[in-house]
């Protein structure tokens, strides 16, 4: 899945506060139920969406043998393990 947002940070207590755009997430969801709820995301609505950012992905066959790699190239790739939908169809002030 790709991805275009804005975002805010909730968490962030020193300043400036990050704030911005990011113009491409890579997103992975961790399970099927993750993946049935990120298809539930349309335009304006307010989400958090939680996970770990991927680095490296290695591919291995059925017997473990190696298959070959991928890694990120700054995409902002995401394993996303928590998706809650705030607000629907609200644009951010």
């Amino acid at each position: 899945m790709h991805a275009s947002c804005s975002f805010r940070s909730r968490r962030y207590s020193e300043s400036p506060r990050p704030s911005g755009a990011i113009n491409l997430l890579h997103i992975v969801p961790a399970s099927e139920e993750i993946y049935r709820k990120l298809l539930e995301v349309r335009d304006w609505n307010q989400v958090s969406i939680g996970g770990r950012e991927i680095l490296r992905i290695e591919r291995f066959d059925a017997q473990g043998n190696y298959l070959g790699a991928w890694q990120d190239a700054g995409c902002n790739s995401i394993l996303v393990n928590s998706v809650v939908i705030h607000a629907k169809g609200t644009p951010i002030p």
